[in-house]
Parts: C-alpha cells; sequence; structure tokens
C-alpha cells in the first residue's frame, strides 16, 4: 500500500488541488493523517488503491520509470541488494491481501525465512523496507551509505544545464571555448545559496561530454563536419579529364602594393580539373572576387583546356547568379554550354579539394615572401606590426605579385602530385593521360571561338523594351537602338561583356539576335567603362583584418619571387592540338554568335568613321580660325 501526499495525488489525476480536497470531504479516497509539519502537526496522505484507475497506471509508469533510471546508476552487486529488497516488500504486500488472520507479519516472516534460510528477515527489517518503499518507491531501497554512489557526479541535473550552457559555447580559443574554472565561477554564482560539487567534478562533467557533441559545441559546425562527420571516400582513378571542374576564391596572406598606392591583399579565382589537379585558369584581383571574376577565370580555363562536362562550387552569391550556374535560368551559362552544376555541402572542406592547393601555394611559395602577414592575426611577423598603408616599402609590387603567382602555378603544375589517384604523376601529365580511361577515350570538347565570345558574355533576366528602349539593372543604365522601335512591349535578354558596357546585345526571348543597342549616357566616352569600375561607384571595400604579433627568421636572403621569375625554369602545357578534341556545335547559337560579331565589327567602323568625321571637323574649324584671324595657336590636325 502506497499513501501519498494531496499535490502527488493532484498530479496523477490531472486535477488541481482543491479539487483533491472536495474528493477527500466527499470520502471519495480512502485517506490518514500522519505526523508531520504544518497544520498542526497532521499532513494528509492518500491512499494509491482508491485513485481511479488511470492514476494508478500512471503512478507505477512513473515509478517504473524512476526505478530503471536509479538501478541503472548502481553497480551489479548494489543492484542485487536493491532487488532482493524490493522482492521481499512486494511479496509481503501481496501476502497481506491474501492471509485472513490479524498475525500477517509473523506468519509471512515465518514463510520467508523458511524458503531464505541463508538471507533470513527480522520483523525491523521488513517494516523499515515497506516504509521506505511506500514513501520513495525503489529509490528508497538503495543504500546511502558511504561508496554508494561512487563513480556519480555530485552535481545536480540544474547545475549540469547552467554549466554547459556557459561551456558548450565557440570562442576561438585554443581548446575552442571557455575555460572550465570560470564557467563553474559564473555557475556559482547563479546557485549563489548552495554548496557545488568540486572544480574537480565539473572537469569530470566536461570531459564526459562526447567528443562530436564538444566539437560542434566549442569549434562550430565546419569544424564538426570535418571532424566528425562520415564522408563517401573518392575514386579518383574511374574519373577523366575535364569531368568536372572545381571553382573557388581565395585571398592570399601577403601585403602587396597596388598601382593606385594602397597596400592589402590579393585575391585569386582558380578553376581546377578535379582528376588530374590541373590548374586550368585562374584570375588575380586587387578587390574581393565577385561573379564578373568567376566568369573571367572561366574563360581563360576554357580557352587553354577546354569545355568541362560538369562544374562543382560554392554556395556562395557570386556562384549562384541566375546567369552563369544556374540551371533554372533558360540562358544561363550553364544551361548554353550544357554543363552540369553540383554545389558542394555547406562548410565541407573535403568536396572543394582546390582548397588543398591554395593551401599549399600558401605554404609552400608565399610564406617566403618579406610581406607575408600569415594566416591569422597571431602569427603575424613582428616587423609587420602597424597599419598596412605605412608598409609600402615592404609590400611587393602587385605586378611582381602576379608574376610569382604566375610562376608557382607553373611549378606546381609540373611538380609530382601525392594525392589520390595520381601515383606520383604531375597534374599537366595527369590532364594529358586521364583523357582515356580504360578503353574509353573522352575527346576534350571546343567550340569555335566566335560561340565562345556569346557564351562568355553576361545576361540580363528579361526586360520589357519601352520608350526609351531597356534598362539593365545590374548595370543600372538605359539602353536603346532604332531597331527596338518595332518590339515596344515585347520582352528581351541583354547581353554584355564586363569589360565594355557602353553597348549591350539585345537577344529575343526565344534567343534570337535582335540589334546592338548603346548608353546614351556613357556614348561619350572615348575610354572603356567596365563593369568592374561601376560596381567601386556603389561599394567600400571590406575592412582588413586585424593585426596581431608573430615571429620568422630575420636574416637576408635573395628575393625569392626574383629567383622564382628569373630562373628561366621552362614549364609544360596540355597543347589541344595534340590531344582528342570534339568541337561543340549548336547551328542556333552559332547563327545568333556570328550575328552579334558581325553587329561588333560595324559598330566599331561606325565609331571609327565618327572619330574621322570628328578630326576633320576639328581641322576645318582650326582653318577656318586661321585665315579669319583666330591665329595659329589655334589649329589642330595635320
Amino acid at each position: 500500500m502506497a499513501w501519498l501526499t494531496v499535490k502527488e495525488v493532484a498530479l496523477l489525476c490531472t486535477v488541481t488541488e482543491s479539487a483533491i480536497w472536495k474528493a477527500i470531504a466527499q470520502n471519495k479516497y480512502e485517506h490518514c493523517y500522519v505526523n508531520g509539519v504544518g497544520r498542526g502537526g497532521k499532513q494528509l496522505r492518500i491512499d494509491l488503491e482508491s485513485l481511479p484507475a488511470e492514476a494508478q497506471a500512471r503512478y507505477h509508469g512513473e515509478q517504473e520509470e524512476k526505478s530503471a533510471n536509479a538501478l541503472m546508476a548502481l553497480t551489479d552487486e548494489k543492484r542485487d541488494i536493491v532487488s532482493l529488497k524490493l522482492a521481499a516488500v512486494r511479496a509481503y504486500q501481496k501476502f497481506k491481501k491474501d492471509y485472513p488472520k490479524a498475525d500477517k507479519l509473523q506468519a509471512f516472516l515465518a514463510q520467508y525465512n523458511e524458503q531464505h534460510p541463508d538471507k533470513p528477515l527480522t520483523k525491523r527489517q521488513l517494516n523499515h523496507w515497506e516504509n521506505l518503499y511506500n514513501r520513495d518507491g525503489v529509490d528508497g531501497l538503495i543504500d546511502r551509505r558511504g561508496g554508494y554512489n561512487k563513480g556519480q557526479s555530485s552535481i545536480q541535473e540544474d547545475e549540469k544545464q547552467v554549466f554547459l550552457a556557459y561551456w558548450a559555447n565557440e570562442k576561438g580559443t585554443k581548446d575552442g571555448g571557455p575555460s572550465v574554472a570560470s564557467c563553474y565561477r559564473l555557475t556559482q554564482q547563479v546557485f549563489s545559496d548552495r554548496q557545488l560539487a568540486s572544480l574537480s567534478a565539473f572537469e569530470r562533467l566536461a570531459r564526459s561530454i562526447p567528443y562530436p557533441t564538444t566539437v560542434l559545441a566549442r569549434q562550430g559546425e565546419k569544424a564538426f563536419n570535418d571532424k566528425c562527420l562520415p564522408y563517401i571516400p573518392m575514386d579518383y582513378t574511374k574519373l577523366h579529364t575535364n569531368q568536372q571542374w572545381v571553382a573557388d576564391d581565395h585571398v592570399f596572406d601577403v601585403l602587396v602594393r597596388f598601382p593606385d598606392g594602397h597596400v592589402g591583399r590579393p585575391w585569386i579565382t582558380g578553376w581546377e580539373d578535379r582528376r588530374s589537379r590541373y590548374i586550368v585558369g585562374y584570375l588575380m584581383s586587387d578587390h574581393d572576387p565577385n561573379s564578373n571574376n568567376i566568369l573571367d577565370a572561366f574563360a581563360r580555363a576554357v580557352s587553354a583546356c577546354g569545355i568541362p562536362e560538369g562544374v562543382l562550387l560554392d554556395n556562395g552569391k557570386n556562384y549562384t547568379v541566375k546567369d552563369l550556374f544556374n540551371r533554372d535560368f533558360i540562358m544561363s551559362l550553364a544551361n548554353q554550354m550544357a554543363l552540369s552544376v553540383t554545389n558542394a555541402i555547406k562548410f565541407n572542406a573535403k568536396a572543394k579539394h582546390i582548397e588543398r592547393f591554395f593551401k599549399t601555394l600558401e605554404y609552400s611559395y608565399m610564406i617566403h615572401l618579406e610581406s607575408y602577414i600569415g594566416a591569422n592575426p597571431k602569427r603575424r611577423p613582428e616587423k609587420l606590426q602597424t597599419v598596412n598603408d605605412k608598409l609600402k616599402d615592404k609590400a611587393i609590387p602587385y605586378e611582381e605579385f602576379v608574376k610569382y603567382v604566375d610562376c608557382a602555378i607553373e611549378k606546381y603544375n609540373n611538380s609530382p602530385h601525392s594525392g589520390e589517384g595520381m601515383n606520383g604523376a604531375t597534374p599537366c601529365q595527369a590532364f594529358i593521360d586521364n583523357i582515356t580511361v580504360g578503353k574509353v577515350t573522352y575527346p576534350i570538347r571546343t567550340a569555335d571561338p566566335v560561340l565562345l565570345s556569346m557564351y562568355f558574355k553576361r545576361t540580363s533576366k528579361l526586360l520589357k523594351v519601352g520608350r526609351n528602349g531597356v534598362r539593365v539593372p545590374e548595370l543600372e543604365l538605359y539602353y536603346d537602338a532604332n531597331e527596338l522601335f518595332l518590339h515596344q512591349g515585347q520582352k528581351v535578354y541583354a547581353r554584355y561583356n564586363t569589360d565594355d558596357v557602353r553597348q549591350v546585345y539585345i537577344i529575343s526571348e526565344k534567343g534570337e539576335f535582335i540589334c546592338m543597342a548603346e548608353s546614351k549616357e556613357l556614348g561619350c566616352l572615348d575610354n572603356e567603362l567596365t563593369a568592374q569600375r561601376l560596381r567601386k561607384l556603389n561599394a567600400e571595400k571590406k575592412a582588413r583584418r586585424k593585426q596581431a604579433r608573430a615571429y620568422l627568421p630575420d636574416i637576408a636572403v635573395p628575393s625569392v619571387q626574383q629567383l622564382a621569375i628569373e630562373s628561366g625554369h621552362s614549364f609544360s602545357k596540355p597543347n589541344l592540338e595534340l590531344l582528342p578534341t570534339a568541337l561543340a556545335a549548336d547551328m542556333e547559337q552559332e547563327e545568333t554568335a556570328q550575328a552579334m560579331q558581325s553587329a561588333q565589327k560595324q559598330q566599331s567602323a561606325r565609331r571609327e568613321k565618327h572619330d574621322k568625321s570628328k578630326k576633320n571637323r576639328e581641322r576645318d574649324d582650326a582653318y577656318f580660325n586661321l585665315i579669319t584671324g583666330g591665329g595659329l595657336d589655334d589649329a589642330v590636325g595635320e
């Protein structure tokens, strides 16, 4: 028989305590009073067996769960002792129900001790165990004298949760997060009214947290993905050349002096053939990379090494713009060139192994430069501990750095590679050798230069032709031509070169070339206006990293970039004329490309004629001024 408090019964019956008191007043439940604190020294207790069946089932379910949790924390020896006590108590309670006479206790002990002569029970023991069981369930039968909880933590659950809330934070320290001691002190402040377990107990708690959980909480999601999550190993021997290219951006840990005089860190946008690890193309820049950099680097790679079957890209916004590698946009570069597009899993360094190339570039080549500042502020050399603009004398000139990077990449492409499936071959040799895999040859896809020129133009979304022509949102300019007059109200695409946005090519919704339209605002400019120059007008460069201390040997050595550039080293490159190729032909696209090229030539001829006429007018005006007294100083021309 179990006797419960009013609060416990209210929880089991899912009603208020007032409802239980009313039920007691109506004698719905069997109850009694026991000695206790409050209410005149008496406390009400209610018999479990008088409660509704649902409440009893709920009670037994909770008790079984508590019993299981309590028993799981014990040793086998302690668990056996508790099981013996529990069996004796339950047997006695069942015996009392079935035995009709008054001497229940004496009769049960006689029967029990006869069946268990090796472990006899006394009256005092049995009464004590039953009282503990009725009060606390199985947990009350655990012997809580010294050593019962050996191997268990003395930290309360709420204390544990508060401590872990402080401890499980990524803070960029050596261990990834705050120290145990600091979190322990904060936990003490939260529970200032308690005597917490010792610091060593909390240190044991921290060590007991599973390693994957520790990495995720204190080092971040990227570290968790790199160190803890499984991945599918790639069998590179089954890949062939140009089956998939990988792209990414990287900012160098080197200070350079740019042509405009400011000092900063340059960027590289690179494309790598996944099978051979050959760097098929790249672009250096003095600004944060954008989609134009990606396109320009890709154009260089295609011109040098052919068209890949697919690309593996980052998830950054520069790689997911609609007109480049977005298969959902019909006029995108990926759809025009029939490329498969795969986006790497976020924070997964194993997916884009071009990052390993960037690491090799840094630690094999860049680290030797005098203006190398380290991968993080803590590793920055002491002699470079000042603002970047005060390091103009130490920073390598940008043009010289570009030559050094060119040489370093050529060196990498022609050095033995230890990667999986490479067998010690150089990336260049692997690029050539793996055109054939097994008995199958995969010709390198090429295309007519005119067609490639069209592919590598940027494309706007569908634009509606108005009375002022079309407005290209990316360029924030209006473009118009006489041929567009009859197309008002229709939707068209605008394609343009990123290095000259004075004009755009207007393409119909069906992909047919309509005309070339000029920007009236830019028609009088003599110099080319690039998309990058427009971008720089509306955006500021991101802040540079903070500076920190680090050490490198302070000895005078020859300039390594000069040694590399002046070494006269001859490197080999894949020669597409000697390799099997297949022309990627599309008659409709070629017709459009030819029409665009023809319009380009006519436009150049008109501009040349305009410039010549302007020059003749200036000469005639000068001659007129001369004969009318304008003076020889005003004469212009031949």
